[in-house]
């Protein structure tokens, strides 16, 4: 009896690895040019204002004899956040970052009234030695720091900021 040499059918265990790693990695970017950035616009915009807000309450905190000073307004077709030191009338940006505008919109509730932000339109926070907001003003209405002042990033998605009277910024709506 003579024995048949052994033929191989199918692909072998590392074939099969491969083209499952490749199809997993064209998934991946083609999901990526599916969704897109703009559905992270409005959450990097929540973080980002919650992390300067934080940024200015702690230089305020820490500095005395300085004004410090949240700002988020339009600036080159671009979101700009900013933290200013302002001491006898000379300011000075501690620091800024821009967030492309895509299709960002921000609305800044405060004491009933409600205003959206745009290329002619600001949101000014004026912070105390203690921390919290003294004053302020949103496009060009004052602002009463008592009541907290919500922030509403919109785009794909909804991101709830809140500022409250203490000057702490987090995510969700004031309360």
């Amino acid at each position: 009896m003579c024995r048949q040499p052994f033929r191989s059918t199918g692909f072998t265990l590392v074939e099969l690895i491969v083209v499952i790693a490749l199809l997993g990695v064209l998934t991946v970017f083609a999901a990526s040019r599916m969704i897109g950035s703009d559905s992270f616009t409005p959450s990097m915009a929540s973080q980002q204002t919650i992390a300067l807000v934080r940024l200015a309450q702690q230089h305020a905190q820490s500095r005395q004899d300085v004004t410090i000073s949240f700002v988020l307004d339009w600036y080159s077709d671009d979101w700009r956040f900013r933290v200013i030191s302002d001491r006898s009338g000379t300011p000075k940006t501690l620091r800024e970052t821009t967030l492309e505008s895509r299709n960002l919109v921000i609305q800044i509730t405060n004491d009933g009234s409600s205003e959206t932000l745009g290329p002619a339109a600001s949101l000014t926070l004026d912070f105390n030695g203690r921390g919290g907001v003294d004053s302020g003003t949103m496009v060009a209405t004052s602002i009463d720091p008592d009541t907290g002042i919500a922030l509403a990033f919109s785009g794909d998605s909804v991101h709830l900021v809140c500022v409250g009277s203490s000057g702490y910024g987090y995510r969700g709506a004031c309360e």
